[in-house]
């Protein structure tokens, strides 16, 4: 929902879920919660003024964006992973 307009958009789910929504018992009441292994975002393309919601699966590496004008799913590879470099301090063994 956008607070200023009040205007609420809906979108397709996406792709087949990886992971599915659990139930959470707590004091007689259930609550629908997702696992913490994922997250989304929202945001605006620089190149051509599109918003877009991107969702991120953790444990898969799987990472999917959604093109809000048009209302379409697609998946993005995934990132190459980021060197790790060891160094020591003042001769400290590295750990």
């Amino acid at each position: 929902m956008n607070p200023s307009t009040r205007e609420v958009l809906r979108f397709p789910s996406g792709p087949a879920d990886v992971v599915k929504n659990e139930r959470y018992d707590h004091m007689d009441d259930y609550w629908d919660y997702f696992p913490g292994d994922w997250a989304m975002g929202f945001g605006k393309d620089k190149v051509n003024g599109s918003y877009k919601v991107v969702r991120m699966f953790f444990d898969t590496n799987q990472f999917d964006i959604l093109d809000v004008d048009i209302g379409e799913w697609r998946k993005l590879r995934s990132p190459s992973p980021l060197p790790c470099i060891k160094r020591t301090l003042e001769g400290s063994p590295s750990v």
